[in-house]
């Protein structure tokens, strides 16, 4: 009896762990649709799909870097490659999809590569979200990175000061 005792507290645990991911994860698409939406992008909705989170990010990103008159519109396009790379290879682990075996083989031969590729990845996720905090919060954008590379639990909370903050920017403007 210990033992199934043990096995429902695990499962209460791991319940519990995915709705902490799971209302992270919400509040980051919500903190990303409100900067969207302040900034009247047309695509701010996306955010609430998987993977157009970093789409709008992207967008948000390249809107405050051209507004600086640099034309740097890329990092939306990263963002949403990193993404797709993501679940492929999440898809390729899991056996999800035909000829996954075809896949690990070729994946087997190219793991650094794969690596490499998901560090620029996370970095362009960094960079987008730098972007963001420093244009709208100054120097607090350097805590909001480091917390955010530390312990990315705090991203989302980050994100919702930026929209509060940069909600208060436009009104003190008008």
């Amino acid at each position: 009896m210990p033992s199934a005792e043990r096995n429902k507290a695990m499962s209460f645990v791991d319940y519990l762990i995915i709705g902490i991911l799971l209302l992270i994860v919400a509040g980051a698409a919500y903190a990303i649709y409100r900067l969207g939406d302040a900034l009247a992008l047309r695509s701010a909705w996306v955010a609430w799909i998987p993977g157009g989170t970093l789409w709008v990010l992207g967008c948000v990103a390249d809107e405050f870097t051209l507004q600086k008159k640099r034309w740097l519109g890329w990092l939306r396009w990263v963002l949403l490659a990193h993404w797709l790379l993501t679940l492929f290879m999440a898809l390729v682990f899991y056996g999800m999809i035909p000829f996954s075996e075809l896949f690990l083989a070729v994946a087997d031969k190219f793991l650094l590569e794969l690596i490499l590729l998901s560090i620029i990845g996370m970095v362009a996720v960094y960079v987008a979200l730098y972007r963001v905090y420093r244009h709208v919060c100054g120097w607090l954008g350097i805590l909001f990175i480091v917390l955010g590379v530390l312990f990315w639990i705090p991203t989302p909370f980050c994100l919702l000061y930026t929209v509060k903050r940069w909600r208060r920017n436009l009104l003190l403007k008008t």
